[in-house]
């Protein structure tokens, strides 16, 4: 169940956002959400988009699209789950739910694929939860979790400071730090996450240009590291 400061720190980030969120309107995506069932593609690059974001890959997009134009025989797939800041949690497990049985059904489709994850905001919870546990999930097979090539986090909310993965401005805990025993760090040769001073998500700031920002930022070193490992 969620504590009261996991409920305060919700209803911050709702008190942070003044627009008003729109209906969202499905937009064309790259890939079916479903595993192939013809082919096998050599890489599946898998993206999970912020909180209220439209559904497809929204800031991902652009780094999913030089991955994949990088290395021959990829697939993007835009992970089709609610995206919503409140409630918050049910977003998330809905996002872990669906990461998982995509994982576990692509890998039984085409068991030589590997995966690269990328996760903005939110969708770096739902990806960090999916593979190293969280506050109601454990941690995905370590059979399929070993197919994760590369895993990209952009101002993750269970940022954690000082940790080797990290890469950015970033000096204090996200909203929601990742706890010692639900720990990524088996994944911490594929793994970075990108978090920048003031970032009021992944840094506990106020700063939402900071927070929106981060995925243009860090572009380029985040695609050099990705294909560094494919």
């Amino acid at each position: 169940m969620p504590t009261i400061l996991n409920i305060i720190q919700t209803l911050l980030l709702l008190a942070h956002t003044h627009f008003v969120l729109p209906s969202p309107l499905p937009l064309p995506t790259p890939q079916d959400q479903e595993p192939p069932t013809t082919s096998c593609p050599a890489i599946t690059i898998i993206s999970v988009r912020g909180a209220t974001e439209y559904p497809g890959e929204g800031r991902l997009g652009t780094l999913a699209g030089d991955i994949g134009n990088a290395s021959e025989n990829t697939q993007r797939i835009a992970l089709d789950y609610p995206a919503e800041l409140f409630p918050y949690y049910s977003s998330v497990l809905s996002g872990i739910r669906t990461l998982t049985d995509l994982l576990n059904g692509s890998s039984a489709a085409c068991p030589d694929t590997k995966f690269v994850l990328m996760g903005y905001s939110e969708g770096a919870h739902v990806i960090g939860d999916t593979l190293c546990g969280g506050l109601l999930t454990r941690e995905i097979d370590s059979v399929i979790g070993g197919k994760v090539a590369a895993i990209i986090f952009m101002a993750d909310p269970r940022h954690v400071a000082n940790e080797p993965i990290n890469v950015g401005t970033a000096s204090r805990n996200g909203l929601f730090p990742r706890p010692s025993f639900n720990s990524c760090s088996n994944y911490y040769s594929r793994m970075k996450s990108y978090c920048d001073a003031g970032d009021w998500v992944c840094d506990s700031g106020l700063n939402r240009d900071v927070h929106s920002a981060v995925v243009e930022k860090y572009r380029a070193v985040a695609v050099a590291f990705v294909n560094g490992l494919l």
